[in-house]
């Protein structure tokens, strides 16, 4: 439980800043999914914390859900790496440099020569559905720790969707959680107040406040 917070906690501070090189770990400037352009086509990357508080990395193709390459990111203040292994050990240093073009795009050349590689962030609705689809699933077998594993990843994804929020909120009730199910349904308020749903969230929240 304690990881998971932590999780979100990085979570919700990602998504209320901007990635910026001045952040201590250059990792979290890389969170998201992005178009991966080169010679060869494009390639579709996710960049998610793990329920380990790491932060890996998936590589497959475009219109497909199976991975081409999976391992751990790890991000330096001139690029970035893509470990395979689990402690880092062949990451000696960025094997991409990095160059900002935006908040939104960068331009990866590899150290050791090659060509460029444009670094394209955009909002993988497919990926998102997989990970929403499977967080409702596991949620409807009352596998909370899990649903709330897959609505997470979906959030970091898209941070505004009310359905993936709303799983994490009900997952944490489930569980106990009433502090972390009160952020969560607080965040479901501020994105979209007039929504339907939101109306026996109010109610909770009221009673959870003792009003």
């Amino acid at each position: 439980m304690k990881t998971i917070r932590c999780i979100l906690a990085a979570l919700a501070v990602f998504m209320c800043t901007v990635p910026s090189f001045a952040e201590k770990d250059y990792t979290v400037d890389y969170l998201g999914t992005w178009k991966w352009s080169d010679s060869t086509g494009i390639k579709l990357v996710a960049i998610l914390y793990n329920t380990k508080g790491t932060i890996e990395f998936t590589i497959r193709n475009n219109g497909s859900l199976k991975p081409l390459e999976t391992g751990l990111l790890s991000g330096y203040y001139d690029g970035l790496c893509f470990s395979k292994t689990s402690d880092y050990s062949d990451c000696n240093g960025p094997a991409f440099l990095a160059t900002k073009i935006s908040d939104n795009e960068y331009k990866l050349v590899r150290k050791n020569g090659g060509e460029t590689i444009r670094f394209t962030r955009f909002v993988d609705e497919e990926l998102f559905n997989d990970f929403l689809n499977k967080a409702r699933a596991l949620y409807s077998r009352n596998d909370y720790d899990n649903a709330l594993e897959m609505s997470i990843k979906a959030s970091q994804i898209n941070s505004r969707n009310v359905d993936a929020l709303l799983i994490q909120a009900e997952c944490y009730k489930q569980k106990g959680a009433d502090s972390d199910c009160y952020q969560v349904y607080e965040k479901i308020i501020t994105i979209d107040p007039n929504n339907k749903k939101v109306i026996p969230i109010k109610k909770w929240l009221d009673r959870f406040q003792g009003k």
